[in-house]
C-alpha cells in the first residue's frame, strides 16, 4: 500500500471505470485496489448502455452507471469531461482511473500538470511503460473474459478453479488462522490491510489460492473466513468468531 493512503486513508476519491473494456467481473479488484488512495465515494462507470449490460455492470453493486450516446468515442468524452469536473469543482481530493488503454492520458496529464493526483488501475498485460507513466501511481488489475448479458456479476468476480476445498489443517490457510489470531483486537477480528502485509511477510500470497485479492479468497470460504466493513474499514474474523 502507498504511503498516501496510509497517511489518508479518509482521503476522498472519484473512480471512474471505462465499462466498454472491462468486464464486471474485475468490479471487486477494482474497487479493493482504489482503496488503497483513499476513499472511492464516486463510482461511476462509462459505457453504452447495451456494452456495459453485455459486460455484467448492470448488476455491479456499488456503481453507479452513466450511459453514453451511441456515438464513437462518447464514453470516453464523456469520462474525460466528468473528470474534469470533479476535480475542478474540488468534489475530490484525487481519482483513480481503471481503464486498459491510452485514451485516458490527455486527461490524467492534464489534471495532473494542475497539481491534481490521478492514479490508474491497468488491465495487467497491457501495463506498458508508457501507460504507467501518465499516472501518478499504477496498480495492475485482471483482466477477465467478457461475459454474457443474462450472468450476475457477482458470480464472475473470480474465475472458476478446479481445486480442492481448502481446510484449516491445509498449510497455507493454517498460516492465514494463525496470524489472524495473533493480531486479533479483543474483538477477535483484524483488519484486511494489516493481515494482507503479515501475509506478505511470512510469503503467502491469494494468487496461491487463484484468487485475484484476499478478500476475494475469504469471500469463497465463509466455512473459515468472515468479513465486515468495507474499503479501509475492512476487517477479518475466523468463522468460529461469532457476531
Amino acid at each position: 500500500m502507498n504511503d498516501h493512503a496510509r497517511i489518508l486513508p479518509s482521503r476522498r476519491i472519484a473512480l471512474l471505470v471505462d465499462g466498454e473494456n472491462l468486464a464486471a467481473g474485475a468490479a471487486e479488484e477494482i474497487l479493493e485496489k482504489s482503496c488503497e488512495f483513499g476513499a472511492p465515494d464516486i463510482r461511476r462507470v462509462y459505457g453504452k448502455l447495451d456494452e456495459l449490460k453485455a459486460r455484467g455492470w448492470e448488476t455491479a453493486h456499488g456503481f453507479r452507471l452513466m450511459a453514453a450516446s451511441n456515438f464513437k468515442n462518447s464514453a470516453d468524452l464523456l469520462l474525460s469531461v466528468e473528470a474534469m469536473e470533479l476535480a475542478l469543482d474540488h468534489k475530490v481530493d484525487a481519482m483513480v482511473i481503471a481503464a486498459s488503454d491510452h485514451d485516458y492520458s490527455h486527461v490524467a496529464l492534464k489534471l495532473r500538470e494542475r497539481g491534481f493526483p490521478v492514479y490508474g488501475l491497468i488491465e495487467a498485460r497491457r501495463a506498458c511503460p508508457e501507460l504507467r507513466a501518465v499516472y501518478a501511481e499504477v496498480r495492475d488489475i485482471a483482466a477477465p473474459a467478457l461475459v454474457p448479458l443474462a450472468t450476475p456479476a457477482r458470480a464472475l468476480a473470480e474465475p472458476a478453479v478446479k481445486k480442492a476445498k481448502l481446510l484449516p489443517d491445509e498449510p497455507q490457510d493454517s498460516t492465514i488462522l494463525r496470524l489472524i489470531e495473533q493480531n486479533a483486537e479483543p474483538d477477535g477480528s483484524v483488519a484486511l490491510n494489516i493481515l494482507g502485509k503479515k501475509l506478505l511477510d511470512a510469503g503467502v500470497r491469494s494468487s496461491a489460492f487463484g484468487a485475484s485479492t484476499w478478500s476475494a479468497h475469504f469471500r469463497r470460504h465463509p466455512d473459515l473466513y468472515r468479513l465486515v466493513g468495507e474499503c479501509h474499514e475492512m476487517r477479518v474474523f475466523t468463522a468460529s468468531v461469532t457476531a
